[in-house]
């Protein structure tokens, strides 16, 4: 009986000795200096150590006396992934934003283009035939025949009248896509190339 008395004894003074660690542990970590720091990412670090704390950052000692200050910065600690998905999602709005105006810029692009390529077409038109007229002009008063040149004439005349609902097409095209931009509440300017 004496043995189990002992034995119990050990044992309590064992778990008693164990729990005093514990205790003393405990406060060493909920008292002393803590150091924080934001990394590029706006992510703020704690740690007791100061050689974790990374070399060129400026960080900031914090003295930790009571639990509540603790309970503090445990809760900045938790709120930096939420606010680093907060910025995750920015950053996705802003590159959503962007697609978006560079679609309908080459909407508005892509129907400018159309446009340049009509008015090259005119003004190179316009530049045959006023060359093709002053021929004309030159044959006839020079007592030559003019046939071939006024039949020439009249191609580029006609070429150039048809030109005139190309133009009123691409003008529908540009209104059409103002139109769906307005509906679809793009902002003005994502529909000048």
């Amino acid at each position: 009986m004496k043995r189990t008395i002992e034995a119990a004894l050990c044992y309590v003074l064992v778990i008693a000795l164990g729990i005093c660690v514990l205790l003393t542990n405990a406060h060493i970590s909920i008292s002393g200096t803590i150091y924080q720091w934001k990394d590029e990412q706006g992510v703020l670090h704690l740690t007791d150590d100061i050689t974790k704390v990374p070399e060129g950052v400026e960080s900031s000692m914090v003295d930790i006396e009571e639990d509540h200050e603790r309970e503090e910065l445990e809760e900045q600690v938790e709120t930096a992934p939420v606010r680093k998905q907060a910025d995750r999602l920015e950053l996705e709005s802003e590159a959503k934003e962007r697609e978006i105006e560079q679609y309908w810029k080459g909407r508005a692009l892509e129907i400018q283009e159309l446009e340049d390529g009509l008015k090259r077409i005119n003004s190179n038109l316009n530049n045959n035939w006023q060359r093709e007229k002053e021929e004309v002009y030159w044959l006839l008063i020079n007592g030559y025949s003019a046939d071939f040149s006024i039949r020439e004439l009249r191609r580029i005349e006609d070429e150039l009248s048809g030109l005139k609902p190309k133009f009123q097409e691409i003008e529908k095209l540009r209104e059409k896509l103002e139109d769906e931009a307005r509906r679809a509440g793009v902002p003005p300017g994502y529909i000048r190339p």
